[in-house]
């Protein structure tokens, strides 16, 4: 049987045209993880504000309590 060589250049026309439409799309992303995550957030700003409280307690110096620890102390 005989390849249907039309048939087989639409598929090689789609997939080009689909991994053009990907690599479009990855080259509009921001760069960098906190770039890909913006956007992803339904309230940005809840989420500067957690990126803020994140930031003020690491700059804090304190150390997480361990929820098994008996006496968290001050």
């Amino acid at each position: 049987m005989a390849p249907n060589y039309e048939s087989l250049d639409e598929r090689v026309t789609t997939l080009e045209k689909l991994v053009a439409d990907v690599r479009a799309q990855l080259t509009a992303q921001p760069a960098g993880w906190l770039g890909r995550l913006t956007g992803s957030v339904a309230d940005p700003e809840s989420f500067n504000e957690a990126m803020r409280l994140g930031r003020e307690f690491r700059k804090s110096g304190r150390i997480p309590v361990q929820s098994d620890d008996p006496d968290p102390g001050p």
